[in-house]
């Protein structure tokens, strides 16, 4: 049974030494177990947090995808002191690897955060945050139908690219391809919005056999 620990890390710096020693310390505050059911193999291969339900506190949302059943999204709502307790629970498709990808963001600009779940080889769900949250889909985008041999989905993130308030998202499909021995792989770019559109706005493509958007990351300013 997988168990996901979070601890809480204390750097302490002492700044008049010659060499600065520094001494990483951490202490669990709490450990979660994948809850029952169909074994639950990847609980905890993905996870990402944010502040669903608007109180201030960053909440955790972790996926647990299941192949032949349907892959679920956990959340657990941040707090002091914060529980173990699960207070939503998505559930999607049986077919795909519903789960395998999430991340958090407000791509609405509503003031709640949002989570994006990946369904590689099939589409990417968002779910908008909220006091209380649904677990209602309010935006899908399916893979691009030009994608002949698709991972669409297999990983995805969320943060602002062009500074209008509004998170966009982003997905990836590290198998796109017209040809199954080239797989340059691709990433896909949704703008945020009020009432987002599963058109996407931007595309970048891999070299041949790189497997591109394998693996996203965002919410960084590189320059």
């Amino acid at each position: 049974m997988r168990r996901i620990s979070i601890s809480l890390i204390l750097i302490i710096v002492f700044p008049l030494s010659i060499y600065p020693m520094r001494y990483w310390n951490m202490y669990e505050i709490a450990s979660i177990t994948a809850p029952p059911g169909q074994g639950n193999p990847s609980f905890g291969s993905a996870m990402s947090h944010g502040d669903v339900n608007g109180d201030g506190f960053s909440d955790l949302v972790v996926g647990s995808f299941n192949l032949g059943y349907p892959g679920k999204v956990y959340v657990w709502f941040g707090g002091v002191p914060f529980d173990t307790v699960i207070d939503i629970t998505i559930t999607g498709p049986t077919t795909g690897a519903f789960g395998g990808a999430v991340a958090c963001g407000d791509v609405n600009n509503d003031g709640y955060d949002d989570i994006l779940v990946g369904r590689y080889a099939f589409e990417a769900r968002l779910y908008y945050g909220g006091d209380p949250m649904d677990t209602t889909a309010d935006w899908i985008v399916h893979r691009p139908s030009s994608s002949l041999f698709s991972w669409f989905g297999h990983w995805v993130a969320i943060s602002d690219l062009n500074g209008d308030n509004y998170w966009d998202m982003i997905v990836g499909d590290p198998q796109k391809a017209e040809h199954p021995h080239f797989t340059p792989g691709a990433v896909y770019i949704y703008w945020g919005a009020e009432n987002p559109d599963t058109l996407w706005d931007a595309i970048i493509h891999g070299a041949d056999n790189s497997n591109f958007g394998w693996k996203l990351s965002s919410d960084y300013d590189v320059n």
